[in-house]
């Protein structure tokens, strides 16, 4: 079985908290991101790299490729998605996650607020606690040094 160490939920993938704060907390060497969308759009894969220092490497793939990959996921990676139902993919095809951390999430239609700046939808909800009930630890802190928030 595929294993993350840590996952971030995050709409905006690579920032400064991520770049400034998680890595170094983690000691990440690679940056993995999972979206359908980006890994198809060239000027957005652009854009990421830009963004992601120079001794990171980068890999954005989409849901499919992050199954088939063998030892894509290791102890010095950040799994970085923008939504919960990429984690809801992943678990269900049997990757364990150890530390989900939830950032930003917007608001939108159908979404009421869960935590600062963490706005779910009732199907976002359901699929936290599916998550929940994997034993991984969910956690809603901005940066590592903030106090812990454990859902």
């Amino acid at each position: 079985m595929k294993k993350i160490k840590i996952c971030r939920c995050d709409d905006r993938l690579i920032h400064g908290q991520v770049n400034y704060k998680w890595l170094e907390y983690y000691k990440v060497k690679k940056i993995i991101i999972i979206d359908k969308k980006i890994a198809n759009d060239v000027i957005e894969k652009g854009i990421i790299r830009l963004a992601t220092p120079k001794n990171i490497e980068l890999i954005i793939i989409n849901e499919e490729e992050a199954l088939k990959i063998d030892k894509l996921f290791d102890e010095k990676s950040l799994v970085l998605v923008k939504g919960l139902k990429i984690i809801e993919f992943l678990i269900e095809n049997f990757i364990e996650i150890e530390i989900v951390n939830i950032g930003r999430i917007p608001t939108g239609i159908g979404r009421s607020i869960f935590r600062n700046n963490i706005y779910l939808s009732k199907e976002e909800r359901e699929i936290l606690e599916k998550i929940k009930k994997t034993g991984a630890k969910i956690t809603c802190n901005s940066t590592p040094e903030e106090e812990e928030e454990i859902i």
